[in-house]
């Protein structure tokens, strides 16, 4: 058996772990972790987060017989002409040869982890323990149920080559629910998963090659999803700069029906009931289903398992590299992993369809005048929504993940494939994520209207209720007035026959109460304020020749407000801005003098150039149009004069508009502006 040792090299970010020769001997690395999980801020610098590796290889190392299972880990090595064969980890290593040639590699891990593995997989390829680390998130004891990732924010140069994102499995349940029973099922879901990660952390029942589940969501009466981690891990061999090892460690193991059971098996039906959406991988060559089968198609294939609820991540391993060009896949890691980010693309693709569907259900059911329909509708909604926007951001890391493989300084082929299959990786990446923002803004506008259509239920039912009490209110105008009457005269002081005319009397009171009840009814005092109801106010103050006096210049009236403080604005001109207060003080020079302005020739050449220039600057406009110009000019007796023929336009005593929205729209056309799409009017 060929003997190792392990070299460990200091970076500025951590401890950078080098395949730098040919470890067997296992305890080294376990040593080697342990050591560095005791690490504290207080006596290193440098980042040593392995206390998970290191609880896990603590807590299952002490094994007397380790566990072992070789679908776990297998191996494919790279080069030659032909499609790789997939080999158990566990047989590979036993026919290394001493002095044997390195080859570029896959290593794909699935499912739960033994100890002895990880550390003799470790050991071996000298594999950064942040790697195994980071996929052990659930060994450290936080019970999320909700499918997220963990809120640790790791620095770009720090994970260049650590790569982790999720894997959501579409499935379908039988059986009818109502939607309370689905937000039960959500509750009854969190509640179990709490309990599976529980079991997870502690690793009570789990074996090697156990699918592992992350979260799991609800989205309606059939459907749900399962969330599991993928996490890809590309170093390079420190003696030989063109080896390298890419590492893809998925969740998805032995069948779900065989591993540790979860929500997604509480069916009352059984497992014949729920089923997953197999996943499909395309490309111009060829289409093919990653499913399980009965045979292994071609040599090289291992044995496949028949299934109870099989998972089409699974077949990925066994069936890895039919699309892909073997030569480019030994000259370049990332060409290399292009199914794996294919295959994460297309169940990303697959979770957008599904949400896609339970919006469309929900939305079509918007149309139902039951308001309790309305309601469920807008609660799938804000769940969509809230699922939507994780998705969005899983895809921006994903993204963002990409960038940073590509910034490695991994090799990279200079072939055209190799090339294109990374553009279409990203450009599949990018149309995902805008899918998922117009989803988001779909259920953000849908819930709006469902608002508003339930804010107009709320405002018609109030109508019909005030209708109701209208009623009500006329046939109490009535009966009050009446009781009143005969209150008053059926008091015993006296009675109506002592009274002189004591029933007319009687009739004349109830009369003139009821008259005062029904006065008080109609009488709307807010009618009565608002004189222009019906007509807009107007004010004409120019001239206007054969004018017979029966129109009346104003429909409104005037009042004078005295004793209004005026300050002075002069050095404070920089306190106000256009944008805030609605009007700005801007400083301009003018050639004009004041004789200039008794001259109409000199304002529209000089003074409306100079006008326009200002205000084109200013506000930064494309264009400025001033399409009508008055000279106010103060008379004597202003403002207790009237206008009179050949008098000047007196300065406004208020604030006012001259133009309508019509008038405007007018000028727009006269003037052919209509192909600007903003316009300012300033008066």
């Amino acid at each position: 058996m060929l003997k190792t040792r392990q070299r460990y090299v200091g970076t500025g970010q951590r401890t950078l772990w080098v395949l730098q020769s040919d470890p067997d001997d296992s305890h080294v690395y376990r040593g080697r972790i342990e050591s560095l999980a005791k690490k504290s801020p207080e006596n290193t610098l440098f980042k040593s987060e392995h206390k998970r590796l290191a609880k896990f290889i603590q807590s299952f190392s002490k094994t007397p017989q380790p566990d072992h299972c070789e679908d776990f880990a297998r191996v494919y090595e790279l080069g030659g002409p032909t499609r790789a064969n997939c080999v158990p980890f566990k047989e590979y290593y036993n026919r290394l040869q001493p002095g044997c040639r390195w080859k570029n590699q896959l290593l794909f891990l699935s499912g739960y982890p033994s100890a002895h593995d990880l550390a003799d997989i470790g050991a071996h390829y000298g594999i950064e323990p942040a790697f195994f680390d980071s996929h052990l998130s659930f060994v450290d004891g936080s019970f999320t149920t909700c499918s997220i990732h963990p809120a640790h924010h790791s620095l770009p140069s720090e994970v260049q080559t650590i790569f982790q994102t999720s894997i959501m499995s579409v499935g379908g349940q039988e059986g009818d629910r109502t939607f309370g029973d689905v937000l039960a099922k959500r509750v009854d879901t969190n509640r179990r998963m709490t309990e599976y990660l529980r079991g997870l952390s502690i690793g009570k029942g789990w074996k090697p090659y156990h699918s592992i589940v992350r979260g799991m969501e609800i989205h309606d009466q059939h459907r749900f999803s399962i969330d599991q981690y993928v996490t890809i891990l590309v170093a390079r061999n420190k003696r030989d700069m063109d080896k390298w090892i890419v590492v893809v460690w998925i969740d998805a193991g032995a069948d779900l029906a065989d591993s540790c059971i979860g929500p997604w098996l509480s069916s009352p039906y059984g497992t014949a009931s729920v089923h997953f959406r197999p996943l499909a991988l395309y490309n111009p060559d060829t289409f093919y289903w990653l499913r399980d089968q009965a045979e292994p198609p071609t040599e090289g294939y291992p044995k496949v398992h028949t299934s109870k609820l099989p998972q089409t991540i699974s077949a990925l391993v066994r069936t890895y590299g039919e699309s892909l060009n073997p030569e480019v896949m030994a000259e370049d890691p990332i060409y290399a992993l292009h199914e794996v980010f294919s295959l994460i693309s297309v169940s990303r693709a697959y979770y957008l369809d599904m949400i896609a569907s339970v919006l469309n259900t929900a939305i079509a059911e918007r149309s139902s005048k039951s308001s309790k329909k309305r309601t469920d509708t807008r609660e799938v909604l804000i769940h969509s929504h809230r699922l939507l926007e994780h998705h969005c951001e899983q895809i921006c890391n994903s993204l963002e993940s990409l960038k940073s493989l590509q910034l490695a300084g991994l090799p990279r082929s200079d072939s055209a494939v190799a090339q294109s299959a990374l553009a279409r990786i990203v450009q599949d990446h990018e149309y995902l994520r805008m899918s998922a923002e117009r989803m988001m803004a779909r259920c953000s506008n849908e819930s709006t209207i469902i608002m508003s259509e339930i804010g107009a239920e709320e405002a018609r039912r109030g109508i019909d209720q005030s209708r109701s009490t209208h009623k009500v209110t006329v046939l109490a105008a009535v009966y009050v007035p009446l009781s009143f009457a005969c209150s008053v005269f059926g008091m015993n002081f006296v009675t109506i026959n002592d009274i002189h005319q004591g029933f007319k009397l009687w009739a004349i009171v109830t009369i003139l109460v009821l008259f005062l009840s029904f006065l008080l009814l109609v009488w709307d005092l807010d009618a009565i304020k608002k004189i222009y109801r019906k007509e807009k106010p107007y004010s004409i103050d120019s001239e206007i020749e054969n004018w017979t006096g029966d129109v009346a210049r104003s429909n409104f009236s005037r009042h004078t407000v005295d004793n209004i403080p005026v300050n002075d604005l002069r050095g404070k001109e920089h306190l106000f801005s256009f944008e805030k207060h609605g009007f700005a003080v801007v400083e301009m020079h003018s050639a004009m003098k004041y004789e200039d302005y008794e001259d109409p020739a000199m304002v529209d050449d000089v003074y409306c150039q100079e006008i326009g220039s200002c205000v084109l600057k200013y506000l930064d406009a494309a264009a400025v149009h001033i399409f009508d110009v008055n000279i106010r000019r103060r008379h004597p007796d202003f403002p207790h004069t009237e206008a009179k023929p050949g008098m000047p336009v007196q300065p406004a005593a208020r604030a006012h508009i001259d133009g309508t929205q019509k008038s405007l729209n007018d000028v727009v056309e006269e003037l052919g502006l209509s192909h600007h799409k903003r316009f300012l009017y300033i008066k």
